[in-house]
């Protein structure tokens, strides 16, 4: 038995591994091994080294293990080793399965426990579990437990307001909790006030050598250049949930090229799924996530750029809410519209995307109310109204009046 916990970073995937480890000792009884892969440092654990080193801890001498360069006659030896025995073995933070065929045993008496900030789907032989953040009141009380005696003086309402701002993330749980006790005139309300600023969260979630930036930064490096574009662009959409379309005006490419880099963010747990009852997929950027997004935006893309990014963003949004218009009303009917440029999708993803066109607009509502915000805010003045009046299809159909009466008084 193989099995991979992977998620974001931070998530608390090494814990778990760890925690799990104990509860499981009595069935194996010959041992556990616990390797530290570091697949996502600059000098990761190489397949040959791993090997060798958990031979060593199991006593075989040194004289004994294979010289060859070959990490197969390596492997054989380890596997040769564990193969009338019970024993787990954990592999933590491994950055692909070149790091871990040569330390699966060969016998079902031994388990693998992989932990992994990517997705290792093509495994063979692992189950899979995705670690997601803590329900709002496991992460109240990690933190109470954290705080100790602190939390004597940290009411409860405050406590789920900082485990909030922390995104319910156990790393960054634990770094407030060490800051709360290092700075004890530092009050609640203190650190409340400091994690409200968006801006600043992520400098606030760092202490010592441990962060959330330096940790989502291992993930965000790993990514090819594309990928890093993709995912610093996606910042612009806000805290709204949006679909996989939208990566396809954000890089100026084709759908099907933006889709492949949208499954790099997803494979590395740079990008929540969310899966809708009726099977609809959406994606999600973790607030802790997209701050860290927003930040290397601003550094990395000229002003121009970003400014282009939304247009393309914006176009896109107009081409689709006209085309699923006119697929509603059987024609153009009813709309004025202005001169702002659209950005249109080919027709066979324009026909995937709205072969419902009305559902397609009850999937995209919060997302297309924050489209029209954001075009007027970056002053988008013709795109602005325009979209506007184009969801009048949604907002009619649903009778949603008073997201109607925003978007217009916004427009």
């Amino acid at each position: 038995p193989v099995v991979v916990l992977t998620g974001m970073s931070g998530v608390g995937k090494t814990a778990l591994a760890v925690r799990i480890g104990h509860l499981l000792k009595e069935d194996f009884c010959d041992g556990q091994l616990f390797v530290q892969l570091r697949g996502n440092d600059t000098l990761p654990v190489s397949p040959r080294q791993a090997p060798e080193r958990c031979l060593r801890a199991l006593g075989v001498e040194p004289m004994r293990l294979p010289t060859d360069a070959d990490t197969g006659e390596l492997a054989e030896t380890y596997r040769s080793a564990l193969a009338l025995q019970r024993v787990l073995v954990v592999l933590d933070d491994a950055a692909s399965i070149t790091q871990i065929i040569p330390m699966l045993p060969g016998n079902e008496g031994c388990g693998v426990i992989v932990t992994s900030r990517h997705r290792l789907s093509e495994l063979p032989g692992a189950r899979l579990f995705e670690v997601g953040v803590l329900p709002a009141d496991s992460a109240c009380e990690l933190l109470g437990h954290l705080l100790g005696n602190v939390k004597m003086q940290v009411p409860y309402a405050q406590l789920r307001a900082i485990a909030g701002l922390c995104g319910y993330l156990p790393l960054a749980l634990r770094i407030v909790a060490a800051k709360m006790i290092e700075r004890p005139h530092w009050n609640a309300e203190q650190i409340i006030r400091r994690l409200h600023d968006e801006e600043g969260r992520l400098a606030e979630l760092q202490i010592g050598d441990a962060g959330v930036a330096a940790s989502i930064s291992l993930s965000y490096q790993s990514l090819t250049a594309d990928a890093r574009l993709l995912f610093v662009r996606l910042s612009l959409l806000g805290d709204s949930d949006f679909g996989f379309w939208v990566s396809a005006p954000l890089l100026d490419v084709d759908l099907k090229q933006a889709e492949n880099l949208l499954g790099q963010l997803v494979a590395s747990n740079l990008l929540e799924v969310q899966r809708g009852a009726e099977g609809s997929v959406r994606f999600h950027l973790h607030d802790l996530i997209r701050m860290f997004a927003v930040e290397h935006f601003a550094e990395e893309q000229a002003p121009n750029d970003r400014r282009a990014t939304l247009a393309r963003l914006l176009g896109c949004w107009l081409f689709l809410t006209a085309e699923a218009h006119r697929r509603v009303y059987g024609g153009d009917f009813t709309l004025l519209h202005g001169t702002y440029t659209p950005w249109a999708l080919n027709t066979d993803a324009a026909d995937g995307l709205l072969a419902d066109p009305l559902e397609w607009f009850r999937s995209e509502h919060r997302a297309l109310v924050s489209a029209i915000r954001k075009a007027a805010q970056a002053g988008f003045h013709e795109g602005c109204w325009d979209l506007a009046m184009t969801a009048v299809t949604l907002f009619e159909a649903d009778s949603l009046f008073d997201d109607w009466r925003q978007s217009a008084e916004m427009a």
